[in-house]
C-alpha cells in the first residue's frame, strides 16, 4: 500500500482496559482474528510492534498459543471420533463372527 494506492483494510478491535475494570468478553469472530493462520495476523503483529507494550504483546502471544493448541485438540478429538467409529464397526463384525459359533 504505497502512496496513491488503494487502501485495503479491515477493522481489528483490541481494548486495553484499566486493570480495575472488568474485561469485555471477545466474540468468536474476534478470537479467530488472533489465530496465527488468520489473514489479520500480520496487521495485529504490526500494530503490536507499534504499540510497544510488552504486557499486551505477551497476552496476544499467549492467545496465539492457546488458539493453536485448541485447533490441535479439536483435530485430535476428530481423529478419536473417527477411530471410535472404525472400532465400532470392527466390534460389530467380531460379535457377528462370535454369534455364528
Amino acid at each position: 500500500m504505497g502512496k496513491g494506492e488503494p487502501w485495503y483494510s479491515d477493522l481489528v478491535y483490541l481494548n486495553a482496559l484499566h486493570p480495575t475494570r472488568i474485561a469485555v468478553p471477545m466474540t468468536n469472530l474476534q478470537l479467530k482474528m488472533f489465530h496465527p493462520e488468520d489473514s489479520h495476523t500480520y496487521t495485529i503483529d504490526k500494530a503490536m510492534g507499534q504499540l510497544d507494550q510488552p504486557h499486551l504483546t505477551a497476552e496476544v502471544s499467549y492467545l496465539h498459543k492457546g488458539l493453536v493448541r485448541r485447533t490441535q485438540v479439536w483435530k485430535q478429538l476428530d481423529n478419536l471420533q473417527r477411530q471410535e467409529l472404525q472400532l465400532q464397526h470392527v466390534l460389530f463384525t467380531v460379535d457377528m463372527e462370535i454369534g455364528r459359533v
